[in-house]
């Protein structure tokens, strides 16, 4: 009684799902693991998501939270490039650079409607002597992240 139950229904499930994965994986319909990160900056935390929507549907999206709601969204396709033999690679490095890209932004206050420390008006105002520094050292650390690549 027991057999027939429970273990020949999840041996169905089983067998159901491996299936359905050959034929995903037959068809090019799996999709790229994606990044997450959660990024402090000025004392808020944001999350940044960046997924594939998979082959066919060829989007990548980004997105940046900011306590539950969407601040800032970036979708690329790479309807181009699904054809290739390595096209895993190619989007896996457009996730890569895309996920990157919103978090540098975020960093330079693009997103949270900061001004960026790179702006000129910036440059004319900064102190040139140790008794005038007034920048904190979130400022300075966030500005060489900034600036390395």
């Amino acid at each position: 009684m027991f057999i027939r139950c429970f273990v020949i229904p999840f041996l169905f499930l089983v067998l159901l799902y491996i299936i359905t994965l050959e034929i995903a994986i037959k068809d090019n319909k799996i999709m790229l693991v994606g990044y997450n990160n959660n990024i402090t900056y000025k004392g808020n935390t944001y999350h940044i998501q960046t997924e594939d929507s998979g082959a066919s549907n060829p989007v990548i999206v980004t997105l940046l939270y900011s306590r539950g709601a969407i601040i800032a969204s970036k979708k690329t396709g790479y309807s181009h490039i699904k054809d290739d033999p390595d096209y895993k690679e190619k989007v896996k490095k457009l996730m890569r650079e895309q996920h990157r890209d919103m978090i540098k932004e975020l960093l330079a206050g693009k997103c949270t409607e900061e001004v960026s420390e790179e702006t000129p008006e910036k440059h004319e105002e900064e102190p040139k002597t140790k008794d005038q520094i007034t920048r904190s050292l979130d400022d300075i650390l966030l500005n060489y992240i900034i600036k390395r690549k």
